[in-house]
């Protein structure tokens, strides 16, 4: 009689391997299909949060400076891409772009029907995701407002009414972009300028925003007017913001041929 008990314990080693193989290759498959996944959500949208305050503080940035009218610079920064985490380092990415577009043009005529032409620019920032592991959200700032945006979809993103929107625009464009009136005979304006040699970049790593802010003067020797005229095109809100706020604009007025000093503080924004 052949010695069956001898044949079953050998086989039993076998058998607990290959139990515990399953029950391994079942607990990584529900590892990868249902708690990794959840995981690289979870630290993706972390990461848009952290875009997000990115944007939502630029606003307030750019006014402080304008506030304390010295020279020096701010550093914003984010990480273009999320998602890694333990046993799935692979991080979605992102693209941070810079777009420079004229706004207004100050116009300085002088006694000699000579004419003196300030522009002043403002820059729009966007960042969208690339292989975003939760949505593909993406965020703009422009004239004071952040928009969230998805696909070619957007909205305001601290607005829930269009005329709550058009007032921060409004304040906005009106407390950084139109000419102060330091004295009858002195202008200080701020320009928002776009780095043309680092607009862009792409990929996973740090990057973000650098701001400089210089300033500049020079006089306009025997000025007799001074106009500020819209440079947009193509925008016909922005067009009707701008002409309203033009007409309430307390422009210098001379009674005689003035020498008029404009400061011109350039706040030049570089993607690094």
């Amino acid at each position: 009689m052949r010695d069956v008990t001898a044949k079953d314990d050998a086989l039993a080693p076998i058998v607990a391997f290959f139990l515990l193989l399953t029950i391994v290759v079942s607990f990584i498959a529900l590892l990868n299909a249902y708690y990794i996944p959840s995981l690289k959500q979870q630290e993706e949208v972390n990461h848009l949060q952290s875009v997000e305050e990115m944007f939502r503080s630029i606003s307030g940035d750019i006014s402080a400076m304008t506030l304390f009218q010295k020279d020096g610079s701010l550093q914003k920064r984010i990480s273009l891409g999320g998602g890694a985490v333990l046993f799935s380092p692979v991080t979605s990415s992102g693209t941070l772009h810079l777009e420079e577009y004229p706004l207004l043009t100050l116009v300085i005529q002088d006694v000699n029907d000579r004419s003196t032409e300030i522009p002043i620019t403002a820059v729009t920032i966007s960042y969208q995701p690339i292989g975003n592991f939760w949505i593909d959200q993406g965020y703009i700032w422009k004239q004071g407002l952040v928009y969230v945006t998805k696909s070619s979809r957007q909205t305001w993103l601290e607005h829930v009414t269009e005329e709550d929107a058009q007032k921060t625009d409004r304040f906005f464009v009106k407390t950084v972009f139109f000419p102060q009136v330091l004295t009858n005979n002195s202008l200080s304006l701020y320009t928002l300028t776009a780095d043309t040699n680092a607009l862009f970049r792409s990929g996973n790593g740090i990057s973000g925003i650098n701001m400089f802010m210089t300033g500049t003067s020079q006089v306009i020797y025997g000025a007799t007017k001074v106009e500020l005229k819209p440079a947009v095109s193509g925008d016909d809100e922005t067009l009707a913001l701008l002409n309203d706020l033009i007409d309430e604009w307390k422009k210098p007025s001379f009674t005689e041929a003035t020498d008029l000093t404009v400061e011109v503080h350039e706040i030049m924004m570089r993607v690094v």
